[in-house]
């Protein structure tokens, strides 16, 4: 048994334990810096002799900051018989129709879930795909 897991019913089995990767939020993290830099030089242009200039960017890497902080919070398991967020929040998997991939993450289509920072999407379709062909038969 993994740590933390959460209580599950009889005859459910973890398929896969979804960890947040952090080469994905390193990543995202980037990205955001990158488009903040362009109204922090914006800011700069505007008023040169304040730091006002470093507002954006500040702020940028406050929510980073807190981002990284709780991580955590990402988590989830994969069962043959739902999909259980580390909140609590929970969806039936045959409801899943389809993993579309976002910005940082993947989305459950079907039950309106988002898995953030997932490190192989590809994997993470296959587990749900094979999920739904144990359950079909």
């Amino acid at each position: 048994m993994s740590k933390g897991l959460p209580p599950l019913n009889d005859g459910e089995i973890v398929l896969h334990d979804h960890v947040p990767s952090m080469g994905k939020f390193r990543k995202a993290a980037l990205v955001a810096i990158a488009i903040t830099l362009v109204p922090t030089v914006m800011f700069a242009v505007l008023w040169p002799d304040t730091l006002f200039g470093v507002v954006p960017l500040l702020l940028t890497c406050v929510v980073l900051v807190q981002e990284r902080l709780t991580l955590g919070r990402y988590r989830a398991w994969i069962t043959n018989q739902r999909v259980i967020l580390q909140g609590g929040e929970e969806a039936p998997l045959w409801d899943v129709t389809e993993v579309t991939q976002r910005w940082a993450g993947v989305r459950l289509d079907g039950v309106n879930l988002r898995l953030a920072y997932v490190a192989d999407t590809q994997a993470l379709r296959d587990v749900i795909a094979a999920a739904h062909k144990a359950g079909a038969a």
